[in-house]
């Protein structure tokens, strides 16, 4: 049996579901995806101007699906000797970690979605950050880690992606 076997009002049903879904993604989703992108392209301007020439690693908090764009965005910048930990609008560094020798590692964070999920941790036994990296100007829809970004952040890090990252683990 088939919904069109049920006659016109299931089909109507089924097209008006269909409808609201895209007129949530349209009017709520894709503008959120919009300013959260800009967001995240000022921040960048903002830490490249006060911090010229050193790399830097964007992502999330962990476990920020109840922030906001704003909130959620993190950038590191690598220093020499320490990782700085920078926000949206900050003038300064929120914390600092210092760079110790093991004191980058992959975590699985388990979260909502399974233990397949990583996080970046960086570590001086003191201080500490973790960030789901993802570079926020551009993803088209919604954030989320690739293993190129997590490759790219280690080596950004001063670390080899392959003594971190399994290929089969990673999506």
């Amino acid at each position: 049996m088939t919904w069109m076997g049920d006659g016109p009002g299931v089909a109507l049903g089924v097209l008006a579901v269909f409808g609201v879904g895209m007129f949530v993604f349209v009017v709520v989703l894709l503008p959120w995806s919009v300013i959260g992108r800009r967001q995240c392209a000022r921040m960048v301007r903002q830490v490249e101007r006060l911090r010229p020439g050193w790399p830097l690693v964007l992502g999330q908090i962990p476990l920020s699906g109840y922030a906001t764009a704003k909130s959620a965005a993190v950038i590191l910048v690598v220093l020499l000797d320490a990782v700085e930990v920078w926000g949206y609008g900050d003038s300064s560094p929120r914390w600092t970690v210092r760079r110790t020798p093991r004191g980058v590692n992959l975590i699985r964070s388990g979260g909502i979605t399974g233990s397949g999920i990583y996080d970046l941790e960086v570590s001086d036994g003191e201080q500490r950050v973790s960030i789901r990296p993802c570079d926020l100007r551009k993803l088209p829809w919604f954030p989320m880690s690739r293993h190129s970004d997590f490759a790219h952040a280690l080596i950004t890090l001063g670390e080899r992606p392959q003594d971190h990252l399994v290929m089969n683990e990673m999506g």
